[in-house]
């Protein structure tokens, strides 16, 4: 039987539940952006970019920090 340790799965749990907001976050993005193109609101639609920018360089540093603290354990 396994040793169990509550704070490390409650830490990976949140993780994943923080990285799958960030998912949905990048897809409402996405849908904003098609949204401001098809109402011809480019200036917006930059905004939205950067956003979608940023979200996305999260992410990537999320990965980073998981691969990171996975090969530690």
């Amino acid at each position: 039987m396994g040793i169990k340790f509550p704070a490390r799965d409650r830490l990976n749990k949140n993780k994943e539940d923080f990285k799958i907001g960030l998912e949905e976050q990048l897809r409402l993005v996405g849908e904003i952006k098609s949204d401001l193109v098809r109402m011809q609101k480019y200036e917006l639609t930059a905004k939205y970019r950067e956003i979608e920018k940023l979200i996305e360089k999260s992410m990537s540093e999320l990965n980073n920090i998981t691969e990171s603290t996975t090969h530690n354990n």
